[in-house]
């Protein structure tokens, strides 16, 4: 049969609309066929460039409307059942296998529903491919997609390294400075104070260095870095020292390339008092800060000590310290609340090579999570002096109030000028 220039031209038009289903396109052809007469099938199926059983298939469709009618509002264009078995029906025993090829024992919180492997899905694949071909005598055919559907469907992720195992022997009061740290926190913020973590993130060389992450550039274009990390000894290290105002999820951060010293760390939180702390708490009186056991706010430095007494008397501010116990840094909320957004070097540096103080401050001030976190950053130039000795009676002089419990890590440096020390006094805290 020869269809006139107009059908031919009506079917191709219907045929290249991109929204009609399969289903509505076989009943269209098969309505098409049934309109032309004898031969009506093989015409539109020639006219369309389908195959006429095709055709004839929509012809059984149109012998039952209410199937057709049920498919279309089941989203289906073909009866149930149909198609290809998936790997998981015809081998029952794959979702109960997956599993058990991973490196046992899983890694992850025996605590929560979350689990990861360290296999790709492509060896597990092939693994179970293997083990199910042999039992049905042939190829089991197991992609590495079902198997990755396998896995996340059983709580499996991908995940990097935890950093979960202490070194050396846990201190016996770990878990009761991590309490008393909590219930400081606590009382803290129900007087609407603010709680500052603070700690120094790991240094930067500064120059022409590599960067992880990328960056969109024109065709043929490259950020060209040195080919070895050989520090600059013009430029040096850009050393930042955060602090992180837990109650606001808001970070600080003051980037300088002098020495990491107790000088350091208090200047940085100076600046954050200066600059965000008397707006955002006004009459402010008293602050809470919460520090690792080393580095420049070591609990063992005598210039650590002596910083908190001057801050305290310079601004007229009262100051408590905790440490966290020994081994236990990466638990400090700066670590997990701001490090851990500004350590995401492929997002953060974006190809960027760290040349200078500026680039690195602009970097880190663009630090954004989707909790609303909003870090700000500054520069400092000072050259901080190494190895400044605090003599024994000026430790004696500087008046701070050791807490009952492990006064070493907690305690108070009171305002000298204030009259009523006992009530601004901790409980449990006692007179060095």
């Amino acid at each position: 049969m020869k269809l006139s220039a107009d059908t031919r031209e009506r079917i191709e038009g219907m045929m290249g609309l991109g929204f009609l289903s399969e289903l509505q396109r076989r009943v269209y052809l098969a309505l098409e066929a049934r309109s032309l007469g004898r031969g009506g099938a093989a015409a539109a199926a020639e006219a369309a460039g389908v195959s006429e059983n095709t055709v004839r298939a929509g012809l059984r469709d149109l012998e039952d409307p209410d199937v057709v009618a049920q498919r279309l509002g089941e989203g289906r264009s073909r009866r149930a059942g149909g198609g290809r078995r998936t790997a998981t029906e015809e081998h029952p025993g794959l979702e109960q296998l997956v599993p058990g090829l991973v490196d046992d024992p899983a890694y992850g919180d025996p605590g929560r529903d979350v689990a990861y492997c360290a296999k790709s899905v492509r060896n597990v694949a092939e693994e179970a491919s293997a083990i199910t071909g042999a039992e049905a005598g042939g190829d089991a055919g197991a992609g590495h997609e079902t198997v990755r559907a396998i896995l996340v469907g059983a709580g499996y992720s991908k995940k990097g390294n935890k950093k979960c195992l202490q070194v050396g022997t846990p201190h016996p009061d770990r878990d009761a400075q991590f309490g008393h740290i909590a219930s400081r926190i606590e009382f803290y913020l129900s007087l609407g104070l603010p709680v500052l973590s603070i700690d120094t993130k790991k240094k930067e060389l500064l120059g022409d260095f590599v960067a992880s992450g990328t960056e969109w550039t024109a065709p043929g274009t490259y950020v060209c870095v040195k080919d070895h990390d050989f520090a600059d000894p013009r430029l040096g290290k850009a050393v930042p020292h955060g602090a992180c105002d837990v109650g606001r999820n808001e970070g600080f951060v003051t980037v300088g390339n002098s020495a990491d010293t107790a000088q350091f760390a208090m200047s940085s939180v100076q600046a954050w008092l200066d600059e965000v702390g008397r707006h955002g708490y006004p009459g402010l009186d008293r602050l809470l800060v919460l520090c690792d056991g080393g580095g420049s706010n070591s609990w063992r430095s005598r210039l650590w000590r002596l910083e908190p007494r001057l801050f305290a008397d310079r601004n007229g501010i009262q100051v408590e310290v905790c440490h966290h116990a020994p081994g236990n840094s990466k638990s400090d909320k700066i670590e997990r609340r701001l490090f851990s957004q500004i350590s995401q070097i492929s997002i953060q540096w974006r190809g960027q090579p760290p040349a200078s103080l500026e680039v690195v401050r602009n970097l880190i001030a663009s630090t954004t999570t989707k909790t609303g976190l909003v870090v700000r950053a500054r520069i400092d130039r000072t050259v901080y002096e190494r190895g400044i000795r605090v003599p024994q009676e000026v430790m004696d002089s500087l008046e701070i109030v050791r807490n009952d419990f492990h006064g070493e890590w907690n305690y108070l440096v009171r305002v000298r000028r204030t009259l009523d020390l006992g009530a601004a006094m901790p409980p449990g805290a006692v007179a060095a």
